[in-house]
């Protein structure tokens, strides 16, 4: 976050800048993988190999089959429409992660989705001490210039 707005200091100067760098990089970092883990991992899809080994090979047979692409479907099993498949323990279909969330990558959702609200509170906890420095140091104030007020401002809006 620090490369990509450059004017806003040099954020490696002191001992807290060089701390707030490591934490946001750790952020990020943890964000991006858990999406990725998300988006890329096998939901749970329903393959002969998935059905339970109580249910394999006799009971194959005797299992529902899936209106839609008719492929054995296994208790709580449900189609996608959007995957054209059938998915265990399916959640929901994720325009975000473009992917289906099921028994196998729920794990994974959820980590996205803990550590982009951890983010996002970090980066409001630094704006916010910001704008508070801003408001009651005179020094500060005298010094600041115009883009922190934008920055604040839209980082507010987002």
């Amino acid at each position: 976050p620090f490369v990509a707005v450059p004017w806003l200091g040099t954020p490696l100067a002191s001992l807290g800048g060089a701390l707030n760098f490591v934490v946001c990089t750790l952020f990020e970092a943890m964000v991006l993988w858990s999406y990725l883990a998300a988006s890329f991992s096998d939901p749970g899809y329903v393959t002969p190999l998935r059905v339970p080994r109580a249910q394999v090979p006799a009971a194959l047979k005797a299992l529902p089959r899936c209106s839609h692409c008719d492929a054995p479907k296994p208790p709580r099993a449900h189609h996608c429409s959007v995957c054209r498949r059938c998915v265990l323990k399916m959640d929901h279909h994720c325009a975000f992660v473009s992917n289906c969330v099921g028994g196998d990558n729920y794990k994974y959702f959820v980590q996205f989705l803990l550590y982009t609200v951890l983010s996002l509170a970090y980066c409001c906890v630094l704006i916010a001490g910001r704008g508070w420095s801003l408001r009651f140091d005179a020094v500060a104030r005298t010094q600041a210039r115009a883009h922190d007020a934008v920055v604040l401002a839209i980082s507010v809006c987002l």
